[in-house]
């Protein structure tokens, strides 16, 4: 939650060492975590090296919990 969280915020394209630091988590980690977030149908283009971009899927509502 926390890493779409800081995709959806934070200025286009954002770098892995910033969304690491963003979400406190290691570059390797965050690597593993946007595979998994790809895989799950989460529609995040870029690559390492040059940034990551969530491209938002209006059929999709928001991906947050509510009370």
């Amino acid at each position: 939650m926390r890493l779409l969280d800081a995709l959806r915020r934070l200025p286009k394209p954002v770098t892995a060492t910033r969304l690491a630091a963003e979400t406190e988590i290691s570059t390797r980690q965050l690597y593993r975590d946007i595979a998994t977030l790809r895989a799950g149908g989460v529609l995040i283009d870029g690559t390492a090296g040059y940034g990551y971009t969530l491209t938002e899927d209006p059929a999709l509502p928001p991906q947050s919990f509510s009370r």
